[in-house]
């Protein structure tokens, strides 16, 4: 299942497989964050349990490409079936319900984190990363220490070789939102690394965002080899 963010709506993608080859039915669902229940994304009719219908939920077909859908907020996918056990005399039907998908629709122009660190030469590189808007993105720097300064990076949001100085970054997304950040590139902090289960006497793990054109190496404190 694939969410495709467009100018003031979204498409859904729906490829699914399953056992459940007959009766498998998919609804897009809205949450209201003011009553906590998840419902129609238009009405706002809740869904309660049992069967999705069309009142309270917008049917979606598989292998299909669904939208546009003009909706802002926080959204599931559900996949609704029936299943059959067997009771005392007779098989008893019941509706089954999976969460297909969530994920959280917006139409402002973010970014997520901007990191650098320093080359051999003084100069640094720059990471823009996690940037959410509609597709192709692109990057550009319009100032540097106050003054114009103009690099057009195109799609690309690795800045490499700049000297240290505070910079204006923009951001620019398909529907003409523009995003303006400044940094001094040398207080933007590197690469967060992350982890899982680093508890003593159990293997654990490091990682840090994959990002184009760096190699990462690591090694034990007193132990490079």
């Amino acid at each position: 299942t694939s969410v495709t963010k467009l100018c003031g709506s979204f498409n859904v993608f729906m490829s699914n497989t399953g056992n459940n080859v007959t009766g498998v039915t998919y609804w897009l669902q809205k949450f209201n964050t003011t009553t906590g229940q998840w419902g129609h994304p238009n009405t706002g009719v809740a869904y309660i349990s049992g069967q999705p219908g069309s009142t309270n939920s917008i049917s979606l077909t598989n292998n299909v490409m669904n939208g546009s859908f003009p909706y802002a907020g926080k959204f599931r996918i559900i996949t609704a079936y029936r299943t059959a056990t067997m009771g005392t005399i007779s098989y008893d039907m019941k509706w089954c319900i999976e969460v297909n998908k969530e994920f959280t629709i917006n139409y402002v122009l973010a970014l997520g984190n901007i990191y650098s660190y320093s080359c051999t030469n003084g100069n640094y590189d720059v990471i823009l990363e996690g940037a959410d808007g509609v597709q192709p993105i692109t990057y550009s720097i319009t100032q540097k220490d106050g003054v114009p300064f103009v690099v057009n990076n195109g799609n690309s949001n690795i800045f490499t070789n700049l000297a240290p100085g505070t910079y204006n970054f923009r951001i620019q997304d398909a529907c003409g939102n523009i995003l303006n950040k400044l940094v001094d590139i040398t207080e933007a902090g590197g690469l967060k690394i992350g982890y899982n289960n680093l508890c003593e006497g159990q293997n654990g793990s490091l990682f840090v965002s994959n990002i184009p054109g760096l190699i990462f190496s690591w090694w034990k404190d007193g132990a490079p080899s």
